[in-house]
Parts: C-alpha cells; sequence; structure tokens
C-alpha cells in the first residue's frame, strides 16, 4: 500500500473514523488477530487539502485552525515509514510548527 485518501465532509467526522479505526487496530492486537502487525504499520492522519493542492496535517492535541474555505478533508492512510519530515515536505505536506509549552 502506497497511500489511501478518504474524504470526509468535516474534520469531526474524519477523526470520528480515525479513532474507530485505531480502537479497532487496539482490538486486533488484543485478539491476536493474524493481520495485526501489517495493520500496525499503518499510520492514520486527517488533513486539509488548500485548492492549490497544499496539504495540511491536523494535529487534534494543538486544535490546528481551519484554513481558509475552501479545503478538503481527508483521512490519509500511509504505511508508518512515509512518517519522515523530508519525505513528507518533498509530498507538498506542510508541518505545523510545535507550540512551545511555557
Amino acid at each position: 500500500m502506497k497511500e489511501v485518501k478518504l474524504p470526509f465532509p468535516d474534520m469531526k467526522a474524519c477523526n470520528a473514523r480515525r479513532q474507530m479505526l485505531y480502537r479497532l487496530r487496539n482490538d486486533m492486537e488484543k485478539e491476536g488477530h493474524p493481520t495485526f502487525p501489517l495493520a500496525s504499520k499503518v499510520s492514520m492522519s486527517c488533513i486539509y487539502e488548500l485548492p492549490d493542492g497544499e496539504k495540511i496535517l491536523f494535529f487534534n492535541h494543538t486544535k490546528t485552525p481551519a484554513p481558509p474555505k475552501p479545503f478538503k478533508v481527508y483521512l490519509w492512510l500511509r504505511p508508518r515509514d512515509l512518517q519522515d519530515e523530508d519525505i513528507l515536505e518533498k509530498a507538498g505536506y506542510k508541518i505545523p510548527e510545535v507550540p512551545t509549552l511555557d
């Protein structure tokens, strides 16, 4: 699998589906499901995609603001080994700055 982008009407629906998939993966591990090792290698992120093709990762814990409309919302599924920042940036994905804890 290279990557899959599933469209959603809004970020709330995207996050709900992502959390459901995380719970399913956790249940697979508890049950010793034979395909759990494969499922554990998949990264799931909600992204905004702007009309010009720019993609912005959504981080719930940092309260990423919604970009100016219009935009599309996707659940982005990809192998974990694609999480390297250089690869993401070369693919056109913008990684938000991590806020400081003062």
